[in-house]
C-alpha cells in the first residue's frame, strides 16, 4: 500500500519524527455513539469509509463544492464519509500502521497522535495552514502545504525541524484562534526557519481562510502565489526586561496651573508585578483595575511632591492574585525604607528618590515592595 508520493515504510519513518503521543491532539468523544471514544482503524475500515464517499454522488458533490477537493485528491488521500456521524473522514496514518480516522469537526480516535498532515508534503512544504482539507486543497493546486492535526492552537517542537532553513509562510484563518496560532508557529520557528511570513487576507473575504479564498472567490493558483509573494513578516513582540528609568509604570504629568496628573502604564505595571515575585501572573481586567484605582487613590491622597517622607506610602489590597516571593515583617519593611531614603539623602539625590509602594496581601500575610520613579 502507498500513500500519495510516500510508501508505507517511508510514511512510518516520517511519523517517528512528527508524532509522540504527548496529548496535544485532543480525543473528542463520539456523541453519536453514546459518548464513547472510537479506536484506531485498520486499512479495511479506511477503505469502507472511503467508498462510502465515492459511491454517494450527492454527498461527494456537497463535499467538493464546500471544500474544493477534487475526486482525484479525495482518492489519493482516501477521504471518506461516516454516515452514522454525518461527517467526512480523514485517515491519518499512525506509527503502528493503524489510522486515526478523524471525523471532520467532530471527533477522532482515542490515543491518536497529533502529526503534520499530509505526510507526503512535509519534505517540500513551505506553507503551514490550519486544517487538513485546506492543506489538501493547496497541494491539489501544486502548492506543498501541511497542517497540524490538532488545530490552530497545537504546535509540537519536533515539527519545527521540518522547516529548518526554509522560507515559511503561515496561512491560518483570520480569526482569534488563527492569529494566536500564527504567533505560536512563528515563535516556534524563530531561529530555525530562514524567514517566517503570514498571508494577508483580503478584508472583504467572509471568513478569510484558504478555503474561502479559492471556493467563495474562485481565486486561482496564480492568485495565491501572488499572495505568497506579498506575505508579510510576522512580528514577535519580545517581553522587555523591566527598567525603572525606561519603563516606569507610574508617573506624574505636569500641567500648567493645575495639580500634577497621575498616569499609569498598566503593561509596565504587570511587568513590575512579575519582576517582584508574581510567577506567570494572569490578571483579569477587573483585578488590574483594582490595583490601578488603589495606587491612584493613595498617591493622590498621600503623596506630596515637595516632602521626602510622603514619598513613602502603603497600599493594602487583599485580593491580589498570584504568588508573592518577598516576605517581610513590618519592622523589616520600616528598616528597608529608612535605609533606602537615607542612602538617597546621603548621596544628595533627593530629586531621584523613588516612590515606594507596599502592597500587603491579608490572605497570604505577605508584602511586596514596588520602587518606581
Amino acid at each position: 500500500m502507498r500513500l500519495k508520493g510516500l510508501s508505507l515504510k517511508d510514511a512510518m519513518e516520517t511519523l517517528k519524527v512528527n508524532g509522540n503521543g504527548n496529548g496535544n491532539g485532543k480525543n473528542k468523544k463520539n456523541k453519536e455513539n453514546g459518548g464513547k471514544t472510537i479506536p484506531l482503524s485498520d486499512n479495511e475500515d479506511v477503505q469502507r469509509l472511503h467508498m462510502a464517499l465515492l459511491n454517494n454522488v450527492n454527498v461527494f458533490n456537497v463535499f467538493k463544492n464546500k471544500y474544493g477537493i477534487s475526486i482525484d485528491t479525495a482518492t489519493d488521500y482516501r477521504i471518506g464519509y461516516d454516515d452514522v456521524a454525518k461527517a467526512y473522514a480523514i485517515p491519518i496514518l499512525q506509527k503502528d500502521g493503524l489510522f486515526n480516522v478523524k471525523r471532520h469537526k467532530k471527533f477522532q480516535a482515542s490515543g491518536a497522535e497529533t502529526v503534520l498532515y499530509p505526510t507526503s508534503a512535509i519534505e517540500e512544504a513551505k506553507v503551514i495552514t490550519e486544517g487538513e482539507f485546506k492543506a489538501l486543497l493547496l497541494n491539489q493546486l501544486g502548492i506543498p502545504a501541511v497542517s497540524g492535526t490538532g488545530g490552530a492552537g497545537t504546535w509540537k517542537n519536533e515539527w519545527s525541524e521540518c522547516f529548518r532553513g526554509k522560507d515559511v509562510i503561515v496561512a491560518y484563518d483570520m480569526d482569534k484562534a488563527g492569529k494566536e496560532g500564527t504567533l505560536k508557529v512563528a515563535k516556534a520557528l524563530s531561529g530555525i526557519a530562514a524567514s517566517i511570513k503570514t498571508i494577508v487576507w483580503d478584508m472583504h473575504l467572509p471568513n478569510k481562510d484558504v478555503t474561502d479564498y479559492f471556493v467563495s472567490l474562485n481565486k486561482t493558483r496564480k492568485d495565491f502565489l501572488e499572495m505568497m509573494t506579498n506575505a508579510v513578516d510576522i512580528v514577535i513582540e519580545s517581553k522587555p526586561e523591566f527598567n525603572q528609568t525606561s519603563l516606569p509604570f507610574c508617573f506624574w504629568e505636569e500641567e500648567a496651573g493645575n495639580t500634577p496628573k497621575l498616569k499609569i502604564n498598566t503593561s509596565n505595571l504587570i511587568l513590575q508585578l512579575e519582576k517582584d515575585g508574581f510567577k506567570k501572573l494572569r490578571l483579569s481586567a477587573r483585578d488590574l483595575q483594582k490595583i490601578v484605582v488603589k495606587i491612584k487613590e493613595n498617591l493622590i491622597k498621600e503623596v506630596d511632591l515637595s516632602t521626602i517622607r510622603n514619598y513613602v506610602f502603603t497600599t493594602y489590597l487583599d485580593t491580589l492574585p498570584g504568588r508573592i516571593s518577598h516576605s517581610f515583617s513590618k519592622d523589616d519593611l520600616r528598616k528597608k525604607l529608612i535605609d533606602g531614603i537615607n542612602t538617597y539623602v546621603e548621596l544628595g539625590k533627593l530629586d531621584a528618590l523613588p516612590v515606594v509602594t507596599i502592597i500587603f496581601s491579608e490572605r497570604q500575610k505577605r508584602y511586596i515592595i514596588f520602587l518606581f520613579q
